[in-house]
C-alpha cells in the first residue's frame, strides 16, 4: 500500500499481522461504515481494535480498513460484548472477495459460516491494516 504504515490484509498476509499483535482479549472500540453517492458510489468501513503487542508488553490500536464493502453483519451491542476471544480470520472466496470475521470460533469458517454465526462479519474487495499507539486518555 502506498500510504505510510498501511499493509495489505489477505489470507496470505494475516500471519504477518498475527506475528505482531495478539487479538484475543482485544476490544473492538469503533466500527464505522461510510457510503459515497454519485457516479463513483462506494461503501467502505473501518474497524478500530485495542490489541496487545505479541512480543512486548503494552497495547496498541489496530485499524482495519475495508474498501469496496459488499456484505456486513453487525449484531446488536446488547448481545455481543465487543471483546475478541480469538484472532480475526480472513478468507477469500472464488470471486476474490475478502471475508473478515471478527468473532471467530478458532476454526477457519467459510464465508457462509461467517454470515450465519459471526457477530461482526464484513466482506470487501480490499482490506488493509495498520498499528497506532493508543490515544491518550
Amino acid at each position: 500500500m502506498s500510504e505510510q504504515g498501511w499493509r495489505e490484509l489477505t489470507p496470505e498476509t494475516i500471519p504477518a499481522l498475527l506475528s505482531v499483535v495478539e487479538c484475543g482479549d482485544g476490544c473492538i472500540r469503533e466500527l464505522t461504515l461510510r457510503s459515497t453517492y454519485g457516479p463513483d458510489a462506494a461503501q467502505s468501513a473501518s474497524v478500530v481494535i485495542d490489541v496487545q503487542h505479541a512480543s512486548e508488553p503494552g497495547w496498541v490500536q489496530l485499524t482495519i480498513e475495508l474498501r469496496g464493502l459488499v456484505h456486513r453483519k453487525i449484531v446488536d451491542i446488547d448481545t455481543f460484548s465487543w471483546v475478541m476471544l480469538d484472532q480475526p480470520q480472513v478468507v477469500r472466496d472464488e470471486a476474490g472477495l475478502l471475508h473478515l470475521d471478527l468473532d471467530p470460533t478458532g476454526e477457519i469458517r467459510t464465508p457462509a459460516d461467517m454470515t450465519q454465526h459471526s457477530h461482526v462479519y464484513l466482506a470487501a474487495r480490499q482490506l488493509r491494516w495498520r498499528l497506532d499507539p493508543l490515544p491518550a486518555s
